[in-house]
């Protein structure tokens, strides 16, 4: 563009035109060119802007392109899913069918089922109407029950304090027994309970001589100690039990163990009511003979021991059986 407007300018001076519009010419010229430098300047401009906009599009065209190609795959997975869908769609219908028809055979058997439990229900009811007759018996048997029960618990209640009173009581007389009879501690006497009764017993050296059913001095000196104890307690009953070892009696008018444990209870149960003043109703004689032995070594030691005679002192249980009794 800029050797154009040179030759041109060469032509102007070479035709010889005055130098004021030479001058003029060349102002012209420059601006014209200053103008057409300008608009390429706007139009690199506009080009460069250009440039960037088509960049843009290009990228945005590209982008389309990616997007309208997943689009397409996944119409493509749609259409493949949407076959799928149909097919598995018709199976269901198919086994739908099936299904109803069995429903429909099953409803059959079922209302066939119901008309027979309806007969059943009914004879439900008849025999539940029986059953709550029975129940309405058993309720009334059962509140019976409850308050002899009551009755029951009234009289355990009795009888758990008359049987803490009988074993105070077993407690007491210990303990007057012993006190009554300390003289003859360490002497072939021994006081304990036991079961709820109190056991005096006293060694044959105490009462008898050996063999012999009759009473010696000392040991009818603890019985009477005894009788003096247990006299003024009527609530005591007595039982006075003969023990002997194992040796078999010879000779003499006692034929036997057992002859010889019963004869030296019956022998103490006079002294004690005719002497001691015991009232007899309260006391039983027994001869347990070598049977019940304490020590069942054959020693002389534990023969000694078994040759004995037991006063069980036993508290009346009148209350108690009348509270067992129903």
């Amino acid at each position: 563009m800029r050797t154009l407007w040179a030759g041109c300018l060469f032509l102007l001076l070479s035709s010889c035109v005055s130098k004021k519009k030479y001058q003029a010419l060349e102002t012209n010229t420059r601006l014209e060119a200053e103008r057409l430098n300008q608009q390429v300047l706007t139009l690199q401009a506009r080009l460069a802007e250009m440039d960037v906009q088509l960049d843009a599009k290009l990228r945005t065209l590209e982008a389309l392109k990616n997007d309208t190609s997943a689009k397409a795959m996944n119409i493509a997975k749609s259409e493949l899913l949407a076959a799928e869908l149909n097919r598995k769609l018709s199976e269901c219908e198919a086994e739908q069918r099936i299904r109803l028809q069995d429903f429909n055979q099953e409803i059959s058997r079922k209302n066939q089922t119901l008309q027979q439990k309806e007969i059943a229900l009914n004879q439900a009811l008849s025999d539940a109407e029986i059953e709550k007759n029975r129940a309405r018996t058993l309720h009334q048997q059962a509140a019976a029950s409850a308050e002899q029960l009551k009755q029951t618990n009234t009289r355990v209640r009795l009888l758990e304090q008359e049987l803490k009173k009988k074993d105070s009581a077993a407690l007491a007389l210990q303990s007057s027994i012993r006190e009554a009879l300390i003289g003859f501690r360490g002497k072939g006497l021994n006081v304990e309970t036991r079961n709820g009764k109190v056991y005096v017993s006293m060694s044959e050296q105490l009462l008898f001589k050996t063999g012999s059913i009759h009473v010696d001095p000392k040991g009818k000196s603890a019985l009477m100690a005894l009788a003096a104890a247990l006299k003024n307690q009527p609530e005591i009953m007595i039982n006075v039990e003969g023990h002997t070892d194992d040796q078999p009696i010879r000779g003499g008018t006692v034929k036997d163990n057992w002859d010889l444990s019963v004869l030296r209870a019956t022998s103490i149960v006079r002294l004690l009511s005719e002497e001691g003043l015991v009232e007899p109703s309260r006391i039983q004689a027994s001869g347990r003979s070598q049977y019940l032995p304490v020590d069942a070594s054959a020693t002389p030691e534990a023969r000694a021991k078994n040759r004995r005679t037991e006063i069980v002192l036993t508290p009346r249980l009148d209350k108690i059986l009348n509270l067992i009794q129903p």
